[in-house]
């Protein structure tokens, strides 16, 4: 350890000024912390991609000759452990570990990432789809070329005398450039696209500094084995030339991210700063190796986490309580080394002013910075802002790092902003890029690379190619809209069938005769129009809705509210409907947690300003698009089905689960699990069930239960069980797949088989598939957004998985965000058109939207009930309530 940069213990001393009363104050556990460069390279044996029939592993494509190879077709968010700290042994420090500990000793190295983990099914020969109108689009993927003899060359490097500290083991070797040209070294290993001449090579170097050091120092490179591009560990050296290329565009790294400072957009009446950035990966894919180029932005606000804090104190009584409220879980920046931290604690006792041993003498935190920095902290007595390091960087005994709120840039949008309409339309015009612009600005950024980063990447003898890579894509059939009556609509690209209610009646009404209208006396008359409206609206859906009995409230505050829900719930309603003044969220989880856990009936909230019509020369006529919406809605919680769309599989038991993390336990999450009950024989129940887990708990345990409930409930209802299961897994990173197919997919196949064996049955076909909303890929079609429907299933696709990319939704403004599924268990034996398209039927089931969702349907469902569940309810439906209620979509 560099005696120059200790770890900085709990500060003594404390000054008086602004914050004059400090207290201790312990904040709950969290996950932040900077983003350590990703030097350290695992070694071992990897686990290369399968070949498919009829096309062989590809690595890099060469530039100096044609591809002759066969282009065939063939082919939460589950809890994380958190590791706790005893506040007594706490060690504070400055900054991030990499300023203050040199020399400490280095992790084990990590196993190969999740993310390459094998998962494609042994039976699925052909992943690749044929129905549909087929088109050629364009991806923001670059291919990736080389010359014919790349290769690279892992060595080992030793040093004489014995180095321990990483970053002189780095300058030594830097000593060697002239030798070496392009090279990634981590401290140990040495990555070279180049051979050196003979093995083991022997080199000799002095210390940067020989009026104190003038040792003689013996670096010896021994080759230890050459990489093939089949490897993991080879995608990982690739991703890091990448990013050593991209140092030449003199961007700033936050976080995993690149982001141009110098380009950055302006809002000064917002006070903020937009950073436009790039998010890149390199990865092998189908054919060839692609680097993978998605658009970023950051928010930068104009201001510190010390005006914050000031604004709190001038606006508010409760200092330390608002303080915490507003600034636990924000990311902030620190401009002098810009790294992005989460504040995880405010430490209400530990002021700059306040000392700690460095050396043999005390030295303030203000001393520290300004020998380090050369920054002056102006409020000597502000509080100190504590954040949790991630685990991969807790070495050296360090668990926390102390920040200074002056020295501190708030980023991202604050709720206030975010609630805003105004100021998200002024934000959209900046971050919401079409496909045309964000076209041109890959393309640019691409021919910036190639220029400015022309000698690194001439080191490693690799280039871009200058164009986006183009792919075959299919526009899948669009179903039709199954309404009452056995009347039909069709859908096209829009994939909105809004309007089609004026004149179709819903597929399956269920008439709501007893139900409760509970209105502040001031939104009385605004009540009373609002139902009018929805009557009309229902009426011409088939739908009817009976005149509610109203209790009024001359304050809407939660006790009253409560009480009177309490007293509606005595008369066995169908439904209640609550109108608030505002949007209240402890309000609103009081009227959830009565309805749904206390009395298992389901509720409306509308805000009074919602069923004010805006133009009230109009009347009851302003009211109707969203009575419309609602009346929907309700048909969907009372057990109705607003539409249907036709099924081609029969006996199917379709599944949809989510996860959703708790903001006032991160500790928690609530996982949430939808079942249909064979849309083909229109039936209008459905199996809902929630649960709380704890950090580290199985989630599979939860789903094998819930499942067996749901084919029991199917069972119930046709007399018979499914045929076929479809499952829809979200809310699961790459690093978590192994665990979701190891555990939780093999726990609800031994709970079926031991189910159907009750009735001398084999366990039915079952399909598991993973939806991933949040992927950096983007499609384009003739510089345009694709229309709903379109498939891609090669090219940028992995060959170790068995996945598509589905764009089931129209959008108007910016790039359309398509979604990634992965199948990872399957034995329905579908064919890939039949799994693609059954795919996308689902997303137009979701009853709070007239059109197409990102997710299947289910997804959402799930979603929306485990959002519930972890912002309002904080329970579960048991007992006789949930029996009443879980058979319907009562938390739509």
């Amino acid at each position: 350890m560099d005696p120059n940069q200790p770890p900085v213990g709990r500060a003594r001393g404390r000054g008086r000024g602004l914050f004059q009363h400090p207290t201790p104050f312990h904040a709950k556990d969290g996950h932040p912390g900077p983003q350590r460069e990703p030097y350290a390279l695992t070694s071992g044996p990897p686990r290369p991609p399968a070949p498919q029939p009829g096309r062989p592993v590809v690595g890099l494509k060469h530039s100096s000759s044609e591809d002759s190879q066969t282009k065939g077709r063939g082919g939460s968010k589950l809890p994380a452990t958190s590791a706790g700290s005893d506040p007594s042994k706490r060690v504070l420090y400055p900054e991030s570990r990499s300023d203050n500990i040199r020399g400490t000793i280095r992790q084990p190295q990590k196993p190969l990432p999740e993310s390459y983990y094998y998962t494609r099914p042994k039976e699925i020969l052909s992943k690749v789809g044929t129905t549909g109108q087929k088109i050629t689009c364009e991806a923001n993927y670059f291919r990736l070329t080389k010359k014919p003899e790349w290769n690279i060359h892992l060595y080992r490097v030793d040093f004489s005398p014995d180095v321990p500290d990483e970053r002189f083991r780095r300058y030594l070797v830097r000593t060697q450039n002239a030798m070496l040209g392009g090279y990634l070294f981590d401290g140990t290993q040495l990555f070279l696209v180049r051979t050196l001449d003979g093995s083991p090579v022997v080199r000799t170097a002095r210390g940067n500094r020989p009026e104190v050091d003038d040792t003689v120092y013996t670096i010896t490179f021994t080759l230890a084995r050459i990489v093939s591009m089949n490897e993991t560990q080879s995608m990982q050296v690739l991703n890091l030339i990448l990013r050593r290329a991209m140092d030449d565009l003199h961007l700033e790294t936050i976080g995993r991210n690149k982001y141009d400072a110098a380009a950055a957009i302006k809002v000064p009446n917002l006070r903020l700063q937009i950073w436009p950035g790039y998010i890149t990966s390199i990865r092998q894919h189908e054919e060839d190796i692609l680097v993978c180029a998605e658009i970023s932005h950051k928010v930068m606000r104009d201001e510190t986490v010390l005006e914050v804090l000031r604004r709190i104190r001038t606006e508010s009584r409760e200092f330390k309580n608002e303080a915490t409220k507003a600034l636990l879980g924000m990311t902030v920046l620190t401009r002098y080394n810009n790294k992005t931290y989460r504040i995880d604690e405010i430490s209400f006792d530990v002021k700059p002013s306040d000392t700690f041993k460095m050396r043999d003498e005390e030295v303030s935190y203000i001393q520290y910075y300004k020998k380090k920095y050369n920054l002056d902290i102006r409020d000597h007595n502000q509080p100190m802002l504590v954040s949790n390091l991630k685990e991969r960087d807790r070495r050296g005994g360090m668990t926390e790092v102390l920040l200074v709120p002056e020295l501190c840039n708030v980023t991202g949008l604050s709720e206030e902003m975010r609630s805003n309409f105004r100021t998200m339309r002024e934000m959209a015009q900046y971050t919401k890029v079409a496909p045309a612009g964000r076209i041109d600005r890959l393309l640019a950024f691409n021919q910036r690379l190639q220029q400015q980063s022309a000698q690194h990447l001439t080191d490693w003898s690799l280039g871009l190619d200058p164009n986006l890579v183009k792919i075959p894509a299919r526009i899948l059939p669009y179903p039709q809209i199954l309404f009452g009556n056995d009347k039909k609509a069709d859908t096209n690209s829009r994939a909105d069938w809004q309007g089609e209610f004026r004149n179709n009646s819903m597929a399956h009404c269920i008439d709501l005769k007893r139900w409760y209208l509970i209105t502040p006396s001031r939104a009385r008359k605004e009540a009373e129009d609002f139902v009018k409206a929805l009557q009309r609206a229902g009426n011409g859906m088939r739908f009817t809705i009976g005149n509610p009995r109203i209790e009024e409230l001359q304050n809407d505050i939660q006790t009253a509210v409560s009480e009177k829900i309490a007293q509606a719930a005595g008369q066995n309603p169908q439904l209640i409907m609550c109108v608030v003044s505002n949007n209240q969220a402890d309000r609103y989880a009081t009227i959830k947690k009565r309805c749904y856990l206390d009395f298992g009936v389901p509720s409306q909230v509308m805000v009074a300003k919602t069923i004010t019509p805006k133009d009230k020369t109009k009347g009851i006529s302003g009211l109707m698009s969203v009575a419309t919406k609602v009346a929907i809605q309700m048909n969907a919680k009372l057990g109705g089905l607003p539409w249907l769309i036709a099924m081609p599989v029969s006996g199917l038991m379709t599944v949809g689960y989510d996860v959703c993390h708790d903001p006032k336990n991160k500790n928690d999450s609530w996982g949430a699990m939808v079942a249909t009950m064979d849309l083909r024989k229109r039936n209008n129940e459905f199996f809902s069930s929630v649960n709380r887990h704890k950090s580290g708990e199985e989630i599979s345990n939860y789903l094998g239960i819930n499942i067996v409930k749901a084919v029991n409930q199917f069972q119930q209802i046709n007399n018979t069980l499914p045929e076929k299961i479809l499952f829809f897994r979200d809310g699961v990173g790459d690093g978590q797949i192994r665990f979701v197919l190891e555990n939780e997919v093999a726990t609800m196949k031994e709970k079926l088989k031991a189910v159907y064996a009750q009735y001398n049955l084999k366990e039915p076909p079952f399909l598991y598939m993973i939806v991933t909303k949040r992927v950096n890929t983007r499609i384009f079609f003739d510089r345009k957004n694709p229309d709903p429907g379109t498939c891609v299933d090669d090219i940028i696709t992995l060959p170790e998985r068995y996945d598509f990319y589905l764009v089931s939704q129209s959008v108007r403004e910016g790039t359309v965000s398509p979604t990634g599924f992965n199948i990872i268990h399957d034995t329905m034996g579908l064919p890939p058109d039949k799994v693609q398209a059954l795919t996308f039927r689902f997303t137009y089931f979701y009853y709070n939207w007239s059109g197409t969702v990102r997710v299947p349907a289910l997804c959402q469902y799930a979603h929306k009930l485990a959002f519930i569940a972890s912002q309002s309810m904080q329970s579960s439906p048991t007992g006789d309530v949930a029996s009443r209620i879980e058979r319907t979509l009562y938390f739509l």
